[in-house]
């Protein structure tokens, strides 16, 4: 079991270098379309059209690697054997989470924190801006690719399936029975099809909270998104796959973990854009940026701290309502038996009435 954790921890750790080498080839070639004698074929109305197609370079890239690497993980999962489900899940949200963080925030890392320390250009020389920009072509890609492969590729893949299935029909025929019907849907994917779409919403709550000081419409955007993919996903429940069978799950599982880990580094990001991205303190000295970017932070991280204590919190009323509900549970479901209350340590004495037609006083037969 340990030389299958490293094994698939060596092929991950792999995957990432590539998702790097990747980003860094997208610059690269970013940077010889910013060249004067290549950017003029570029150049429409006299808009620079060389940014933006690096932009979708990017984010084609991010989706396309992000689909690739989830039969990847899986596989990986398998080969590696875990004992129990939760394991299984555990895990594989891990590998997704640990390749599509580093595929879907590098190049915005590297955009906002490294491009300029490295002498190269940024927007108005302002790098910020750069962020802005692709972090909107990023939103607007991947929603448009989710509708293309979530809705126009499935529609387009039932409907050849469905005609397949009626080519042998005779022309008078009634069509399928709505049994025929849910026999040519596929299956849902009971794991990989919400692992996918908890990674989703997980990479656009990234996306949202990391960089919103260099893009203040990240959350409209994200609202935006969460509402039409709502509207995806109930498409793709109820006409899409056959109807998906029903698993209980007490909490979301790692994928708090994976929240709360986004949005501690939302605290670094942030302060980290307002004091050396953007042009607020640029009069400050370096030191002196150092040391108020690391006492803020501290006083951040320890403000939310606070507020997540005192909202773990539960109160006295929901306390009461889910120690009814387990009682409930343990009586009507576990048929569990009622506990005997002997009066005084003594045991209960148990005999038999006799109920008489009159109103006399009860007798107790010898």
């Amino acid at each position: 079991k340990f030389t299958r954790t490293k094994l698939t921890l060596t092929a991950i750790i792999v995957m990432v270098d590539g998702v790097l080498a990747i980003v860094a080839s997208i610059f690269y070639f970013q940077l010889v379309l910013s060249e004067p004698a290549n950017r003029e074929y570029f150049i429409y109305f006299g808009y620079d059209l060389s940014p933006i197609i690096s932009s979708l370079l990017q984010s084609a890239t991010i989706v396309a690697l992000n689909i690739a690497y989830v039969s990847i993980a899986t596989k990986l999962n398998d080969y590696e054997n875990h004992r129990t489900d939760t394991q299984y899940e555990n895990f594989l949200i891990a590998k997704i989470f640990l390749f599509q963080i580093v595929n879907s925030f590098a190049a915005l890392s590297y955009i906002a924190f490294v491009k300029s320390f490295l002498g190269f250009p940024c927007t108005q020389l302002n790098c910020s801006l750069d962020v802005a920009d692709t972090l909107a072509t990023i939103f607007l890609s991947s929603l448009l690719s989710r509708a293309l492969l979530q809705v126009f590729v499935r529609k387009f893949r039932q409907d050849m399936k469905e005609k397949a299935e009626q080519s042998g029909l005779p022309p008078d025929s009634k069509g399928p029975s709505p049994i025929e019907q849910q026999f040519i849907l596929d299956e849902y994917p009971q794991i990989i099809g919400t692992l996918t779409d908890y990674a989703g919403l997980v990479m656009q709550f990234g996306y949202t909270v990391l960089f919103v000081a260099a893009f203040p419409l990240a959350p409209t955007m994200a609202f935006v998104s969460s509402y039409i993919q709502i509207r995806i996903d109930g498409w793709k429940l109820c006409q899409a796959f056959r109807r998906p069978q029903p698993k209980n799950a007490e909490d979301i599982g790692v994928w708090q973990d994976m929240i709360d880990i986004l949005s501690v580094l939302a605290i670094i990001y942030n302060l980290a854009l307002v004091f050396f991205t953007g042009h607020y303190l640029q009069d400050m000295q370096w030191q002196y940026r150092w040391t108020l970017l690391a006492l803020l932070e501290l006083a951040a991280l320890a403000i939310r701290y606070a507020i997540q204590s005192a909202l773990s919190v539960r109160p006295r009323e929901v306390e009461i309502q889910l120690e009814r509900q387990e009682f409930l549970v343990k009586k009507v479901i576990k048929n569990m038996e009622d506990e005997r209350d002997d009066l005084f340590g003594q045991s209960v004495i148990t005999s038999n009435f006799v109920i008489h037609e009159c109103d006399n006083d009860y007798e107790v037969p010898q």
